[in-house]
């Protein structure tokens, strides 16, 4: 019973998130529980503090109830799953989506001419959906949770122009 209950509310509470750009402010998750079902504290914490799925950036108001979670904390879901950096010909079967990174932040610049897959229907990539149990997530959702989790996808740092400045 347990085990299904938590599997249930891991549902809600990430469906919730992935609904709301991948991530919420404890205290809006709170109220958008409350209208879905009713859940003991213990398997929302289990969840909340399972740190392959959740993370936690911790809000700046006291902490409250028993989860002593600060409401206005950010709630952000997680995954382990990245992008390969190689095209799928090239690679030997890694643990990383074969996408192209372009095409999983929105941004088209080779259209017609791109060699790499833009297909998440590839036996491949499938497989890893599945494992992840991401594989029931709509195209937006999932390419929301990599963006925000993936470090490949991530601009990279800006330096100003006089690197003397700090």
């Amino acid at each position: 019973m347990t085990t299904d209950m938590t599997l249930a509310t891991t549902k809600i509470i990430l469906s919730l998130l992935y609904d709301n750009q991948g991530c919420l402010v404890f205290r809006r998750l709170e109220e958008l529980m409350k209208k879905s079902s009713t859940v003991e504290e213990s398997v929302l914490q289990m969840i909340l503090f399972d740190d392959t799925i959740i993370a936690i950036k911790e809000g700046k108001e006291e902490p409250s109830g028993p989860l002593q979670i600060c409401p206005d904390s950010v709630i952000v879901a997680k995954t382990g799953l990245r992008l390969c950096k190689k095209k799928a010909e090239e690679c030997e079967q890694c643990e990383g989506l074969h996408l192209c990174m372009y095409h999983v932040c929105g941004v088209f610049i080779f259209r017609v001419d791109c060699t790499y897959s833009h297909s998440l229907t590839l036996p491949h990539n499938a497989t890893l959906l599945t494992k992840y149990k991401l594989e029931a997530l709509p195209e937006k959702q999932l390419f929301q949770l990599l963006m925000q989790n993936d470090p490949f996808l991530l601009p990279e740092e800006s330096f100003p122009l006089d690197y003397t400045q700090k």
